[in-house]
């Protein structure tokens, strides 16, 4: 549906539906890079949530609500308060295993 967004180092974030996003992420965790993949829907989320949302992380949007930018921002903040279940991500010991993975699985390149 739509192209991957870098956000910050390590982050991506691409619309995969009206209102459904996913968000790829690169921690190191205990000597290990971790990838971590969260789906997020805001179809079940009220526009006071989300900004609720945004505002836990200080984000004050300058996007209009209901935006691309504002839903984008939006689902990005659930998602960094989403706990990663460490028993489905992907680990790797070196960050070229990493880049491997993330070009293959997701066709993200590190270094854009």
């Amino acid at each position: 549906m739509s192209e991957w967004i870098k956000q910050e180092e390590n982050e991506w974030l691409k619309q995969v539906g009206e209102h459904r996003y996913t968000v790829v992420g690169v921690t190191l965790y205990e000597d290990e890079y971790r990838v971590h993949e969260v789906l997020v829907d805001l179809e079940g989320f009220t526009e006071e949530t989300l900004v609720d949302e945004m505002n836990e992380h200080g984000l004050t949007p300058d996007f209009p609500k209901g935006s691309s930018d504002w839903k984008q921002l939006a689902a990005l903040s659930i998602a960094e308060q989403t706990p990663f279940d460490r028993e489905y991500d992907e680990a790797f010991q070196e960050e070229e295993e990493v880049e491997l993975h993330l070009k293959d699985t997701y066709g993200i390149t590190m270094t854009e």
